[in-house]
């Protein structure tokens, strides 16, 4: 197809999305673009912008990207279109919030790129991988929200992400929910709960939600309680929680630990989760499992920063490589071949969690009352 006709049909795809104010969007933040970046580069974004929009159409209308494979960027997808949505009304976005909104925003876009990717040739993924790296760089969002000159084209923007906010979570409340996952290993065949309000949704259904719920709100109290009993215990539950269950999509969570100074990057956080998904990963997938996590994260050649992955002993990182070699040529998967990576990495997410998490806001809200229950469950007197 003519590149006229991509731009043409890559509009239809995100009307198709967004509605008409989903173009309009795109239309002040192109006009920005070229002001900031000039024409050429204005117009090569927006292209492949539009290519990316019209082939994501094309895979929902094949079926290759279904509504479940998205569910899990709905609450990071809300949390930070709502909170663009205050910021771009403000006159000046501070540092602190403009800081906030680029991490939520490359979270975002980190999670798109590992569910297209799979469906997408690599110039293809590279050229969304430049449009994402570029619409969520301080070099874009810092004028883009807060320079004069770009000032139209932000109150344009702020007027229909206004407008799309309302239908586009309407459309995301319509998800087929999944089967309940249980609590303390028992199996339940009921519905998961959906969103509400500001009850973040559930894996669970209302039954199960509720002890699972109550179980967490006691490993809090335990563990913000001096001598508390099994404190450690209690920390586990916390931190399992919002790395691989429903508090993973909490994002003022990872907000609150990954704060400048802190030992924890996003990408510990990440890990960490890789780490507990490989333990209770299906056999079939445990050995490509394990040399992917390896040549991701633990790797000398690995591109996460050594911040973001606490670093073994030399002795144990020297006997962790000696083992990965041995799998790849073909000895048995040691089942405790993660075992100390795990511990460490565990140390250090909770040794941040007892710091920063705990005492926060971020925590009281999502332990309170409104987040334990859906609204529309709630007794009247409450």
């Amino acid at each position: 197809a003519s590149k006229a006709a991509t731009s043409t049909l890559g509009k239809k795809a995100i009307m198709h999305f967004l509605g008409v104010q989903g173009v309009s969007l795109l239309d002040s933040v192109d006009s920005a673009t070229e002001k900031l970046a000039g024409s050429s580069r204005a117009k090569q974004l927006q292209g492949r912008l539009l290519r990316i929009a019209l082939k994501t159409k094309l895979m929902a209308d094949e079926n290759k990207l279904k509504v479940a494979d998205t569910l899990h960027l709905i609450d990071p997808l809300q949390y930070f279109l709502v909170k663009l949505n205050t910021a771009a009304q403000q006159n000046v976005v501070d540092a602190p919030l403009l800081d906030s909104l680029i991490a939520n925003f490359n979270r975002i876009a980190a999670a798109t790129l590992q569910l297209l990717s799979p469906h997408m040739r690599d110039k293809n993924i590279s050229k969304l991988t430049d449009v994402l790296q570029y619409y969520g760089s301080r070099e874009f969002v810092d004028p883009f929200l807060n320079q004069d000159k770009l000032r139209n084209d932000k109150v344009k923007f702020t007027q229909n992400l206004g407008l799309l906010l309302k239908p586009l979570l309407d459309q995301q409340q319509r998800s087929v929910l999944p089967t309940c996952a249980g609590v303390e290993g028992k199996q339940c065949t009921d519905n998961a709960l959906a969103k509400s309000g500001d009850f973040l949704g559930s894996s669970r259904c209302l039954s199960c939600h509720q002890k699972y719920f109550a179980g967490l709100q006691a490993a809090v109290s335990a563990a913000t309680s001096p001598g508390g009993a099994d404190r450690q215990g209690a920390l586990t539950a916390i931190s399992t929680h919002f790395a691989v269950d429903d508090g993973k999509t909490y994002t003022p969570y990872a907000d609150t630990v990954t704060v400048a100074g802190s030992k924890v990057e996003l990408e510990t956080l990440r890990y960490y989760s890789a780490l507990l998904n490989f333990h209770t990963a299906q056999a079939r997938i445990k050995r490509v499992f394990a040399l992917e996590l390896y040549k991701k994260y633990v790797s000398p050649s690995s591109a996460v920063s050594r911040h973001g992955k606490p670093e073994l002993p030399e002795d144990e990182a020297k006997a962790l490589a000696s083992a990965v070699e041995a799998v790849k040529g073909g000895k048995p998967l040691p089942d405790d071949i993660y075992t100390k990576a795990q511990q460490l990495a565990k140390d250090v997410v909770e040794a941040a969690i007892v710091e920063l998490f705990l005492p926060s806001p971020a925590c009281k809200r999502y332990f309170s009352t409104e987040y334990a229950l859906p609204e529309y469950l709630l007794p009247p007197s409450q």
